[in-house]
């Protein structure tokens, strides 16, 4: 299931971070996601989970930005790293349910836990012939 309203956004979290979603499917997405205070941030610029040598070719023209209130974020880039999931029955990728070994590569932005308050994060990205432009207002506060 892909969550374009941001209502899944507290789903499953880390204690350590909060993960926030890219985009499954192409065109502008917009969320809303309540953040706890003190929590940094993880957002996904674009990604793939296939294999090194399609790692190593999606990477070459992997590139994007993400501002948080209009403030550039650094990007981190991820080559080609092993791991292992599990996939639930019906998943939005089509992957059998069960464990799967896969390869994942990307681009990555970790964001310092921001200030109490509402905030714009804006993720926009390509890679591989897949286009992410994602919306988020924060909402970052005690839960």
């Amino acid at each position: 299931m892909s969550d374009t309203s941001g209502r899944f956004c507290m789903r499953d979290q880390p204690v350590e971070v909060w993960l926030l979603a890219g985009a499954l499917t192409e065109g502008p997405v917009e969320r809303q996601c309540r953040v706890p205070a003190s929590k940094p941030l993880l957002a996904p610029v674009v990604n793939l989970a296939s294999d090194v040598t399609s790692c190593e070719t999606f990477m070459k023209s992997a590139q994007g930005e993400v501002l948080l209130d209009g403030s550039t974020q650094t990007l981190t880039k991820v080559t080609a790293t092993p791991f292992t999931y599990e996939a639930r029955a019906g998943n939005p990728y089509g992957t059998s349910a069960g464990r799967i070994n896969s390869v994942g590569c990307g681009l990555y932005a970790w964001i310092p836990a921001p200030a109490s308050g509402e905030h714009e994060l804006l993720i926009r990205g390509s890679g591989g012939g897949k286009e992410v432009d994602v919306r988020y207002k924060l909402i970052v506060g005690a839960h």
